[in-house]
């Protein structure tokens, strides 16, 4: 055993597999490293996009509630603010157009004779 460790051979298939281990060791290091920045930066753009939506849900609570109080009032109860004119436009319906005739295929020779004569 003690020869076969002392081998050339022996010893660059040994030294070939501990290179091939640390090279695997090292790739799945930075992918770790990589795949831990990206979680982190993912954390980051969750934190910001939960406070925008926190953010614009309250926006929207705050519009809502006086544009709702206002809308019942105008719309349901029939109600106006002081100064204003209402006019009430009747609905109507646009009529259809009928289509365009399409014009009938002539052939070359039919086209050639209309520029000719």
């Amino acid at each position: 055993m003690r020869t076969l460790l002392y081998h050339p051979i022996a010893v660059i298939l040994i030294l070939l597999v501990a290179v091939l281990f640390y090279i695997s060791l090292d790739q799945s290091a930075r992918k770790a490293e990589v795949s831990t920045k990206n979680v982190e930066l993912l954390q980051q753009e969750i934190t910001q996009m939960t406070s925008d939506v926190s953010q614009l849900e309250k926006d929207l609570e705050d519009n809502d509630l006086s544009f709702t109080q206002e809308q019942i009032l105008r719309n349901e109860l029939r109600q106006k603010k002081e100064g204003e004119v209402v006019f009430q436009v009747p609905d109507f319906e646009i009529p259809e157009l009928p289509p365009e005739p399409t014009p009938e295929p002539k052939t070359p020779w039919q086209e050639w004779r209309e520029i000719v004569w």
